[in-house]
């Protein structure tokens, strides 16, 4: 498939496909988000090179090595990087997400996690207007790796179970805290982030 063959699947899946939710914040659980022979060739050829180690206190072990690392999608497929980056896109995550961007600077990053991979409850970078994950594992047994979005109280908590081509979006604000909880992941965790910058110079560090 080409770019806009890409695009237009995703954007008919945000807008078609999402669930909207506004608790504990307003966030979209993602269903079928890339075209299925996309996500076959994303999960079935897993890139070897190119990666970079992200740092963050809770992903540093004992070695002094990281947990998690990226890749930027336009380097590893160019196609799917364009379609995930692209204006039309962004427009679409605005309109089901009722968050308006006049201006923003994507990034389109293949996650990789280790086994042992954890995040505290954090609402990300105020530099983040929008962010998106979508999940990549090869197969379905491992739901309990998901995302849990935090309330002020467990009963408003909602959990976004790990499974094939699902995820969730949401504006980034003071209250959008997450979480993927320690001992939850035993296994490694593969996903597609896009996230939404105000700045071309976001801050993030790579060991």
């Amino acid at each position: 498939m080409n770019a806009h063959e890409i695009e237009r699947w995703m954007i008919e899946s945000v807008e078609t496909r999402s669930e909207l939710h506004e608790s504990p914040f307003v966030h979209a659980h993602l269903r079928d988000f890339l075209p299925p022979d996309v996500y076959t060739e994303l999960t079935q050829n897993w890139p070897d090179t190119g990666w970079q180690e992200l740092v963050h206190p809770d992903q540093l072990k004992p070695d002094g090595t990281y947990r998690r690392r990226q890749l930027r999608v336009l380097d590893a497929w160019p196609e799917l990087g364009i379609a995930l980056e692209g204006p039309a896109l962004l427009d679409a995550f605005s309109r089901v997400l009722r968050r308006p961007v006049q201006r923003a600077f994507p990034q389109a990053l293949l996650l990789d996690d280790e086994a042992g991979y954890w995040i505290r409850p954090h609402p990300d970078t105020r530099n983040k207007q929008i962010t998106v994950q979508v999940y990549l594992p090869d197969t379905d047994a491992h739901p309990e790796m998901g995302t849990w979005m935090m309330g002020r109280a467990q009963p408003d908590s909602r959990f976004v179970e790990y499974r094939p081509n699902t995820g969730f979006a949401f504006p980034v604000t003071q209250n959008s805290n997450h979480e993927v909880k320690a001992g939850a992941c035993t296994a490694p965790r593969r996903s597609l982030q896009v996230l939404y910058y105000d700045s071309e110079r976001p801050n993030i560090r790579y060991k």
